[in-house]
């Protein structure tokens, strides 16, 4: 069957992209096998999954606070972390029966998992069936998206929307069509109201019209109406951005205290960071992700024998070699750069212009943001895009394909027995449960139904508060001064490595009396990248200290007695 609906392959600017035609038994069967790794990956030992981060305890608050129907629904501050789409889905699911503290993780896998037939369709109309096999793969095995797709955080949402926004431009830029444009802007509104940089795909499609003209030679008259359309998309878009908007607004502060908080986050440092980017990218390499880089190949090539045409054999088994000398990661960037090179001998099409401006326009711009690795997510679904893509030119007309697809074999199975053996600090699937076992001992040591305040630890206050400790509203020293009875207090990691907070915590000492540690277990990637640098990370790995531990108190506000 043809691929139907807005995504289909559609006449580029520059080139057309031969039709993939019919989808064949076996990229059915392939698409299939990448889904369902892709799910078992993502869903494995799904019971030892718990909130680790700051910002996951937020979303969890969140979406459970709008389906009990709680007033106010929201956690304080959530209009700093994002908008609502991924924490509606965690309150969608919450409303469905799935429990509380399972609803954000389920969320994500469902996303992650649909991300992978989401790209191979895409692709698959964008570059044609090789590429789309290829790229299906590289992402069901690789273990950044594994990781990020068993968190509860918003990133694997907006990768998912994201990518959906930027097929729904190419569509629009390509059909030519006011209407086409409009319709374009929903998904776009969508990716804008997962997170807040959503709107970059509007930037993306600005690039792409000014590339087309400057450097492809477009007229300016089909330049004025590519970008009369890009006015219209962009109207659409904050159209559907303005309700959020307009809520920011409504909360006392908010504005100001949004714009500032984003403020903090940016750095001058862009080559330090792009380097620990890089770094971090290398400390979640794992023995999937080397296996991905031939695994996806393999793929390529069992699709490009029902079209007549091979990988040359030395293609897998440098990737092979690239996978376990360098990294997994490496083997989709390089093919990217040989897709763009190819796409600009031939002619670009709008497609290899979007996937290109994203990769320019990341590279550029997250470095100067706070160095979160999270935050590379849509870059590392591009490079798979675009690696399918490279797969995809480097095949040939071959009249023996077999030899290829043997070395493809001997090349997986040489990773998979080699790469378990290299040094792997990372592990998207180790049981990060420390906050719950904490929050066990916690509810064990203050009295039930006493309200607690945390401090810096939204997840553990979510526990808290499930298991009769009210602790909905978010700790800070200025509500414990408003206190005029006693009041249980936990402080943590954040709280101890704010240096401001941490010294007006201390100057309020002989209010406080320390009456328990609690060890927090050892945490998730995501919550230890956040926390460390990759080297400092790899050590407190093999010699983990009392960092995490959880401090218990007892507050007495100035002027009570103490019970």
């Amino acid at each position: 069957m043809r691929i139907p609906g807005p995504f289909a392959p559609l006449t580029p600017v520059a080139s057309r992209v031969p039709s993939p035609g019919r989808v064949t038994p076996v990229e059915w069967l392939l698409l299939v096998g990448a889904v369902v790794a892709g799910a078992l990956l993502r869903a494995w030992q799904v019971d030892t999954l718990a909130l680790t981060h700051f910002d996951e305890g937020v979303y969890a608050f969140s979406g459970y606070g709008i389906a009990t129907g709680r007033d106010p629904a929201l956690f304080p501050d959530q209009v700093k972390f994002s908008p609502p789409v991924y924490f509606t889905l965690v309150a969608a699911a919450n409303l469905v029966g799935i429990a509380p503290e399972q609803s954000p993780f389920v969320v994500s896998i469902v996303v992650g998992v649909l991300t992978i037939p989401m790209l191979w369709w895409l692709v698959r109309g964008w570059f044609g069936a090789i590429a789309a096999a290829a790229a299906a793969w590289f992402l069901a095995m690789n273990e950044f998206h594994i990781l990020m797709s068993r968190t509860a955080l918003t990133d694997v949402t907006f990768a998912l929307t994201f990518l959906g926004a930027l097929g729904a431009v190419r569509w629009a830029l390509d059909r030519g069509t006011i209407r086409a444009a409009a319709l374009a802007g929903i998904p776009v509104g969508l990716a804008w109201n997962t997170k807040y940089h959503g709107w970059f795909a509007l930037v993306i499609a600005a690039m792409v019209i000014a590339g087309q003209w400057r450097l492809q030679g477009r007229g300016w008259p089909a330049t004025r109406q590519a970008t009369v359309r890009w006015l219209v998309m962009s109207a659409v878009a904050l159209g559907c951005y303005l309700p959020w908007m307009a809520f920011i607004q409504s909360q006392p502060g908010s504005s100001a205290g949004w714009v500032s908080y984003f403020a903090t986050m940016l750095r001058l440092d862009w080559f330090g960071n792009f380097w620990q980017q890089v770094q971090q990218q290398a400390y979640l390499e794992g023995p999937w992700t080397r296996a991905s880089a031939v695994a996806a190949l393999a793929a390529a090539q069992l699709v490009a024998m029902g079209h007549g045409r091979s990988l040359a054999p030395w293609v897998p088994a440098v990737a092979a070699g690239m996978a376990l000398l360098v990294g997994g990661a490496s083997v989709p960037v390089l093919l990217m750069g040989v897709a763009v090179a190819g796409q600009w001998r031939r002619g670009m099409t709008t497609a290899a212009w979007i996937l290109a401006a994203l990769v320019v326009l990341w590279v550029v711009m997250a470095p100067v943001y706070h160095p979160y690795f999270r935050l590379l997510l849509p870059l590392a679904v591009t490079w798979f895009a675009l690696g399918g893509a490279g797969a995809e030119s480097l095949a040939r007309p071959a009249q023996r394909p077999w030899p290829t697809l043997a070395v493809a074999g001997v090349a997986l199975a040489v990773v998979g027995l080699l790469s378990p053996r290299l040094p792997d600090p990372s592990s998207p699937w180790r049981a990060a449960r420390g906050l719950v076992e904490a929050a066990d001992q916690l509810s064990a040591r203050v009295p039930a139904g006493e309200p607690i305040s945390v401090m810096g630890e939204p997840a553990l206050a979510f526990y808290l508060h499930r298991r009769g400790h009210p602790a909905w509203e978010r700790g800070t020293l200025e509500a414990l001064d408003t206190l005029v009875a006693p009041r249980y207090l936990v402080t943590g990691i954040y709280q101890r490595r704010a240096p401001l907070i941490q010294k007006r915590f201390e100057a309020r000492a002989d209010q406080l009396e320390l009456l328990a540690r609690f060890p927090a277990g050892l945490p998730s990637d995501l919550r230890l990248l956040d926390n460390f640098l990759p080297d400092s990370a790899r050590v407190w790995m093999a010699h983990p200290d009392t960092t995490y531990d959880l401090l218990l108190y007892r507050f007495t506000p100035r002027g009570a007695r103490s019970r």
